[in-house]
């Protein structure tokens, strides 16, 4: 087992602060475009809910 570990941890690469910040910079993007997407669906749904009783 120990053998093993010391074979999966050789081949492992590190991240560096800068591939995280990057990543931190990718994933606040699409965390948006989801943000506007949900408001988006969330608006129509309240719409067709009030055309229901108006």
């Amino acid at each position: 087992m120990a053998e093993a570990f010391k074979d999966a941890s050789s081949e492992a690469e590190l991240a560096t602060k800068n591939d995280l910040d990057k990543l931190e910079i990718r994933l606040t993007g699409e965390l948006n475009l989801v943000k506007w997407m949900l408001g988006a669906i969330l608006a129509l749904a309240i719409a067709n809910f009030v055309k229901q009783f108006l």
